[in-house]
C-alpha cells in the first residue's frame, strides 16, 4: 500500500504516512471511513472580494503544500500520543498536528498557520469512503447541504456513512463543502477589507496600499470522530465549551464535586445553556438535535422532572428553592 499524496510505501495498518504527514485512514469495527491523505493542506486562487461571490468551487484549482518535516512524534505516553508535520508554500507555512486518545474514540486536529501569501486560500482535504447525507450545525439544529457548492456551518459538519457519521468537530472555522467524494475544510482566504465587486470595475485601485483580512498567524482546532446522528450536537459543546476550571497551585485539601449539578437520562439531549439568573433562580436549556421524538429525565440536585421533546425541540427550565419547572418561553424575564 502506498500514500497516494507522497508515493510513500506505507506498513500495513498504518494510522499516518510517516514521510508526508497524511492521515492515510480511521476505522471502526473494521470498516474505514477516511481515504488516504486526510487533513493535508491545499492552497487556491483566490480573489480580494471577502463576500466571496465567485468561490462556488474550488476542487480544479487546489495545490498540495510541499511537506517541510516528516512526521515526528512530540509526545508519547499512557494517556495519548501527539504528532505533528510542517508544510510551506511560497511565502507561508502551515503546521498540522493530531492527538490520538488511548481511551477515547476521537482524533484531535490541530492546524497552526503563518500565512503570507496574498490572494491565495487554505484549506483542508479530507479524503471519504463513502458518503450521503452533507449536514452542518445551525443554530438549535441542522442542515443539509447541497455537494459541489461553498457551504457555512456552525460548531460540526457531518457526513453520513452507511449507518453512522463521520463528524467534523470545529472550533474558528465555518467555511465547508464536499466535491469529488472529498470534504474540504476552509481555513483562509486571500481577500481584503470592504472590496466589493462592481460590474468591469477593478476591484482594488493599484495607488495604494491594503490590509489582507487573512494575513498572518492562525489557530484551528478540531476533532474528528465516527458516531451517531443523535451525538453530534453533545460531542460539539464538548469540544468547543471547555470546562470553567482552573489548575491551580498550591492545591490544598479542597472537596471533589461528587455528582454533576444537572443529569440527563439521554445522552443524545444536549445541555445548552445553564446559568444563573436572580433571585437564586437557574436557568436550564435542553435541546434535542435529532428528527425524531425523544423521552428524557432531567435532574437537578435531586430534583427531577420527566420531559418529552418534539424534534428538534428546545426548552427552558427553572431551578429555584429546589423546585423544577418547565418554563413556557425560551425568554425568562
Amino acid at each position: 500500500m502506498f500514500c497516494i499524496k507522497c508515493g510513500a510505501q506505507l506498513s500495513e495498518g498504518a494510522l499516518f504516512c510517516e514521510k508526508c504527514g497524511a492521515m492515510t485512514g480511521l476505522s471502526l469495527d473494521g470498516k474505514q471511513y477516511l481515504g488516504c491523505g486526510a487533513f493535508m493542506p491545499v492552497s487556491y486562487s483566490d480573489n480580494e472580494d471577502p463576500w466571496g461571490w465567485w468561490l462556488k468551487t474550488v476542487s480544479n484549482d487546489l495545490t498540495k503544500l510541499d511537506c517541510k518535516t516528516s512526521l515526528r512524534v512530540i509526545e508519547r505516553g499512557d494517556v495519548l500520543t501527539r504528532m505533528e508535520s510542517e508544510y510551506t508554500t511560497g511565502k507561508s507555512d502551515v503546521r498540522v498536528a493530531y492527538t490520538l486518545y488511548n481511551d477515547l474514540p476521537y482524533v484531535d486536529v490541530k492546524v497552526n498557520t503563518c500565512w503570507n501569501d496574498a490572494g491565495k486560500g487554505l484549506k483542508l482535504e479530507i479524503p471519504l469512503k463513502e458518503f450521503g447525507k452533507f449536514i452542518g450545525q445551525t443554530s438549535f439544529g441542522t442542515q443539509e447541504y447541497d455537494q459541489d457548492l461553498e457551504q457555512c456551518s456552525q460548531r460540526f459538519v457531518a457526513v453520513e456513512c452507511g449507518d453512522k457519521m463521520l463528524g467534523i468537530f470545529k472550533s474558528g472555522n465555518y467555511g465547508c463543502s464536499v466535491e469529488n467524494g472529498k470534504l474540504y475544510l476552509t481555513l483562509l482566504n486571500g481577500s481584503v477589507y470592504c472590496a466589493h465587486p462592481a460590474g468591469d470595475i477593478p476591484i482594488l485601485p493599484d495607488e495604494r496600499y491594503y490590509d489582507y483580512i487573512d494575513l498572518g498567524v492562525h489557530e484551528f482546532s478540531f476533532r474528528v470522530a465516527i458516531c451517531e446522528r443523535g451525538e453530534l450536537e453533545r460531542m460539539a459543546t464538548e469540544f468547543c465549551q471547555k470546562p470553567y476550571t482552573l489548575n491551580v497551585y498550591p492545591h490544598g485539601n479542597g472537596t471533589y464535586l461528587k455528582e454533576s449539578p444537572v443529569v440527563l437520562s439521554d445522552n443524545d439531549i444536549a445541555l445548552s445553556c445553564f446559568r444563573k439568573l436572580e433571585d437564586e433562580t437557574y436557568m436550564i436549556r435542553l435541546f434535542n438535535n435529532l428528527d425524531a421524538a425523544r423521552k428524557c429525565d432531567c435532574t437537578v440536585k435531586g430534583e427531577t422532572l420527566s420531559l418529552e421533546f418534539g424534534k428538534y425541540e428546545v426548552k427552558t427550565l427553572l431551578y429555584k428553592n429546589g423546585n423544577l419547572t418547565e418554563h413556557d418561553s425560551m425568554l425568562v424575564i
